[in-house]
């Protein structure tokens, strides 16, 4: 049996359903990925950052984590989905 990579899994999915953007694979870790840019250099809006991975404008991995020199995201939502701020807790 052939083992497939997220991205390859991705690619099949959106194939099979005809979707013009590809599934993104989001988990939780307390390593940043191997080669992956943090999520504040591409902007500050973290929802804008996973749909530019799901249009494939974005092709690295991306991580997302709390650094107080950095903005995670302009809105108070993304820190708080992620559990980086009580306001959803």
């Amino acid at each position: 049996m052939n083992r497939l990579s997220i991205r390859q899994i991705g690619a099949v999915l959106a194939d099979a359903v005809n979707m013009k953007t590809w599934p993104v694979c989001v988990y939780g870790s307390d390593q940043i990925p191997e080669n992956a840019v943090s999520s504040s250099l591409l902007s500050d809006c973290l929802a804008a950052n996973i749909f530019q991975i799901a249009e494939a404008k974005v092709k690295v991995p991306v991580y997302a984590g709390n650094e107080p020199s950095k903005i995670f995201c302009r809105c108070m939502g993304g820190p708080a989905w992620f559990g980086y701020d009580e306001a959803l807790r």
